[in-house]
């Protein structure tokens, strides 16, 4: 499973993200290079990117509230 693989602050953000998910009820999807370099079983995994299915500039205020942080949305494109 690609969480093996995270390092001990990715597995953080990883689980910060899945409880957001569950807490907003916004389904959250790991996406990009993390997914390739997980199936590839490569020895370390960069950035996280992930997908927010609904509004995703609230998804990332509800996970700040939580875990602090800053947003940076970004309006036009419904991303943060």
């Amino acid at each position: 499973m690609i969480v093996e693989l995270l390092s001990p602050q990715q597995r953080r953000v990883f689980q910060a993200v899945q409880a957001a998910s569950a807490q907003t009820g916004a389904p959250a999807y790991l996406v990009g290079g993390a997914v390739r370099d997980g199936l590839l079983r490569c020895p370390q995994i960069g950035d996280l990117d992930f997908v927010i299915e609904g509004d995703a500039i609230a998804f990332a205020r509800a996970l700040q509230q939580t875990n602090g942080g800053q947003v940076q949305p970004h309006e036009k494109f419904l991303t943060a």
